[in-house]
């Protein structure tokens, strides 16, 4: 239960913060720059502490490393929600974000190990809940009550305090220490050449389309910095003999096959929900309680599903593989059927269809992934691999806005020309409109509005689309093999 709040503390952060920052940034007179750095600089901190846990787990002990990551993610969120200054809250976000990094891969090791082997299936079924289900399904509806109460943005912090809190306290009652990992020296070169790599990139996902992508010179200089910092990495981590990343551990195909295919996956559950939240708000003129509310629907779907998958899984073989492209093409098919009820006169009924087999989906999708990958690797190099899914997790939850954002403006831009053209003089007094000022302006909002739904409606097809090629990576999830299982 400790583990479990601690995880669902630091997923639930982003998720909230995303539907509340127009508030945080209104009450400290924040620009929009200014406030997307809120956002930005937690993200950058986590994001390069993240690989570090393993080391600093052997180093610290897994039990100190792990509460004093929950002691500092819990005063940092504190220190948050009393911020009195845009720079205060900016510096306090990071402080949490590099604290948070560790209630990740630890939590999910600690979930692993803490069971016997019989029960990995549960123990996944709990981090995929907590990180994953539990965070999508709450988080906007939390959220969207705060600002339609025009209740205080400083909740937002105070809730996933108080969860890291109560997290603290049992886990200290209750976590045991690990046995005494070998410490083995940082690779300081491999580190700060993979820090290099992410942290630029986040700023990248984040305001690319914002700043037009490769018309603004930071963003392509950031970029640069990235692909060479990757490139840097990736020949010294083939040639040093104290590598950051344990290179034995890809030599499984399944390994390898599950930490890239936990990028495409993340992707697409965090932009299903972005899409419809987006859209029920954007073009239905849903409050943002009602949007959340289609989000807490869907977990009443995946809930059961995902323990009853887990335990099931633990109990009998399962086609690991058939189940994954069953979870796949559920996730297509729940964006199909998403761009088909993406229309102007759309309700909450005809959107929660989709949004519930895209909730049905998340089973097959993510158990049988991180139930085959962890089989795969012995209990002893568990942190190394759950570090590698985090990062994966991550990356995919941050490449959301990215691809949304870029594909909604672009598909808006080309529908709003098509049907701007088609609205001509003689089409308008053929529809017996009178082509005076008053008619002209309800036009152009009908256009805008109708431009927005069909761009929504291809955002939904191209997410469809990565759901559908993600599957090429399916076929590497080979039977379990024994002699792998030994620690």
């Amino acid at each position: 239960m400790g583990v479990a709040w601690a995880t669902m503390a630091q997923a639930l952060d982003g998720r909230m913060l995303a539907v509340t920052l127009p508030l945080v940034r209104g009450h400290l007179a924040a620009t929009s720059d200014e406030g997307d750095w809120v956002a930005i600089a937690y993200l950058m901190a986590n994001i390069a502490v993240l690989p570090l846990s393993p080391w600093l787990s052997a180093w610290l002990g897994r039990r100190r490393y792990y509460l004093l990551s929950l002691a500092g993610f819990a005063a940092a969120a504190f220190f948050c929600a009393f911020s009195t200054s845009i720079v205060e809250l900016v510096w306090w976000r990071a402080v949490q974000g590099a604290f948070g990094a560790g209630l990740i891969a630890v939590s999910q090791a600690i979930l692993r190990q803490a069971l016997p082997e019989q029960k990995l299936g549960l123990s996944q079924v709990i981090f995929a809940g907590t990180f994953v289900g539990a965070p999508l399904a709450l988080g906007p509806l939390i959220g969207g009550f705060l600002v339609d109460n025009d209740d205080s943005w400083r909740w937002t912090f105070l809730i996933v305090g108080m969860l890291a809190l109560v997290s603290a306290f049992l886990c200290s009652r209750s976590l045991p220490e690990q046995e005494t990992a070998s410490r083995r020296e940082l690779d300081w070169i491999g580190a700060s050449l993979l820090a290099g790599a992410l942290v630029p990139l986040q700023f990248v996902l984040y305001e690319g389309e914002r700043y037009s992508w490769w018309s603004e010179p930071r963003i392509g200089l950031l970029v640069a910095l990235s692909v060479a910092a990757t490139a840097g990495f990736l020949a010294w981590e083939l040639r040093t003999p104290n590598p950051l990343i344990d290179r034995s551990l890809f030599a499984v195909p399944v390994v390898a096959a599950g930490v890239l295919l936990i990028v495409p996956v993340a992707t697409v559950l965090s932009a299903v929900v972005a899409i419809v939240l987006q859209f029920a708000e954007q073009s239905l003129h849903f409050t943002a309680t009602l949007a959340g509310e289609l989000t807490a629907v869907r977990a009443l779907v995946f809930v059961p599903l995902v323990f009853l998958l887990g335990i099931t899984m633990d109990r009998r073989p399962m086609p690991v593989r058939l189940l994954l492209f069953v979870g796949l093409g559920l996730l297509a098919l729940s964006n199909v059927m998403q761009s088909f009820a993406t229309t102007t006169a759309a309700s909450f009924g005809t959107v929660i269809v989709s949004f519930a087999v895209g909730g049905i989906a998340i089973a097959p999708a993510v158990v049988p992934l991180l139930w085959s990958v962890l089989r795969a690797v012995p209990r002893s190099q568990t942190l190394g691999i759950t570090t590698m899914l985090g990062l994966g997790l991550q990356l995919g939850g941050e490449a959301t806005p990215a691809i949304v954002q870029s594909v909604l403006a672009h598909r808006f831009a080309f529908h709003y020309q098509v049907l701007r053209s088609s609205a001509t003089p003689s089409r308008l007094a053929f529809a017996h409109l009178p082509a005076h000022l008053h008619t002209v302006q309800i036009l152009v909002r009908l256009i805008t509005e109708q431009s927005y739904t069909l761009a929504f409606a291809d955002v939904t097809l191209v997410v469809a689309t990565i759901a559908m090629l993600s599957a090429i990576l399916v076929p590497f999830f080979r039977p379990y093999a024994p002699e792998l299982k030994r620690s």
